[in-house]
């Protein structure tokens, strides 16, 4: 769960570097969702700290943030546009934040439940027109800027020498066809599996669209992700991907 002294320390030391920073951009997993109902004034007093920088701040809920595996919670999901409306006050989750020549494109699917009969979080649902609609929009409007993409869900296998998929945001044939008719798109920050961007197994770019990206990975402020085969998180220190 997300820790005081966790919070504290990285909100006091982003405001010292306030003077060093363009943006921040919160890729999700804001809370680990297991008390009967989420705990989102933890993520609020976070954010607050944060945006006292005076800095920009871009932020997409995770599947943590969306659903619960405890099977006694009174709520078990809800919407990424709830989450935004209930925990961030804005009526959307899908967010744009211009830095001038670098504009950072928040993106979350409608849903990502947790599966109570496979013991596990389903694959998020596919992003819905409305969303591939939006994003085509933008990436008109800001056709001369650097665009990056941001999401929890991950754009693709973020590991090089151990191939997975699951938890990756669909459908990729649509997000391939939309990047394809921008040349615009220079990367993605995803979060997810929380892999440590400087291990040599994480892929450093993404082929989409007919060219590569760049692809940044968030590591968890319970630390970098040691392994494969280990536990991705370590849940009594849990608090998100932050870049």
């Amino acid at each position: 769960q997300f820790t005081d002294n966790w919070c504290g320390r990285i909100t006091k030391d982003l405001q010292r570097l306030s003077e060093f920073i363009d943006g921040h951009v919160h890729t999700g997993d804001c809370i680990e969702w297991f008390t009967a109902l989420p705990e989102d004034e933890k993520y609020r007093a976070f954010r607050g700290g944060v945006l006292e920088t005076g800095k920009p701040y871009l932020d997409t809920p995770g599947n943590h943030d969306l659903s619960t595996y405890n099977t006694e919670a009174t709520r078990r999901f809800r919407s990424a546009n709830e989450w935004a409306s209930e925990v961030v006050n804005r009526p959307v989750a899908n967010q744009v934040m211009d830095l001038g020549e670098v504009v950072v494109l928040g993106i979350s699917p409608h849903y990502w439940k947790y599966d109570t009969a496979a013991g596990a979080y389903a694959d998020p649902d596919v992003l819905a027109p409305d969303i591939l609609t939006w994003l085509d929009a933008q990436l008109t409007t800001y056709k001369n800027s650097r665009v990056w993409f941001a999401s929890h869900a991950l754009p693709s296998t973020q590991l090089a020498d151990t191939p997975r998929f699951d938890g990756t945001l669909r459908d990729w044939n649509d997000i391939q066809d939309l990047v394809a008719g921008h040349q615009n798109v220079n990367g993605w920050f995803s979060g997810h599996w929380h892999i440590d961007s400087a291990d040599p197994r994480s892929i450093r770019s993404i082929p989409v669209g007919g060219r590569r990206i760049f692809g940044v990975n968030a590591p968890s402020s319970a630390g970098l992700f040691p392994g494969a085969t280990q536990a991705q998180h370590q849940w009594e220190r849990y608090a998100g991907s932050l870049f």
